[in-house]
């Protein structure tokens, strides 16, 4: 068994084949990271809040990542059929694992905003089966890793775009 480090939310596949970006001006005092998970707001981005019931965006840059000259940010939309690869997560990380009866494409899950061992990235949150944002789809890690890194597409109840 071994603990995968927790790394950034990143796309994994998309079925359109190509991402759609926008320019979009970022939220007063909004600081961001690769991989945030973002909420567009009057024609502004800033991180989503803690369990986000609407979703827009992720970001591929931090927040200094602006386009020269202007003050707005290059985000990636988020679609129902985009797959993403993202850690799983629980508060006892004996139980960060994800068995194999759960890859039946049908358990859906929670995301979180986590820090583990000093790194912060959006997670599958095993322990939230009720306030779902994600459909789990597939493990890339063994079956006995802690937080392994899973496939996850977003619901499309909880996105601007679909």
């Amino acid at each position: 068994m071994a603990t995968q480090a927790l790394r950034q939310l990143r796309l994994f596949k998309t079925a359109a084949g190509s991402q759609e970006c926008d320019k979009i001006a970022l939220a007063t005092g909004a600081t961001m990271i690769p991989g945030d998970i973002l909420l567009k707001t009057d024609n502004k981005v800033d991180i989503a809040g803690a369990d986000p019931s609407v979703i827009s965006y992720y970001s591929q840059g931090t927040s200094t990542d602006v386009v020269p000259g202007e003050t707005k940010l290059v985000v990636t939309r988020i679609h129902s059929s985009d797959q993403f690869a993202i850690n799983a997560y629980h508060t006892t990380a004996a139980n960060a694992t994800v068995p194999d009866t759960a890859l039946d494409g049908q358990a859906n899950y929670g995301i979180a905003r986590q820090t583990v061992s000093g790194v912060t990235a959006w997670v599958l949150d095993l322990e939230d089966t009720s306030a779902t944002r994600v459909r789990l789809l597939e493990r890339l890690d063994p079956a006995a890793d802690l937080y392994p890194r899973c496939v996850v597409q977003f619901l499309p109840a909880n996105l601007t775009f679909d």
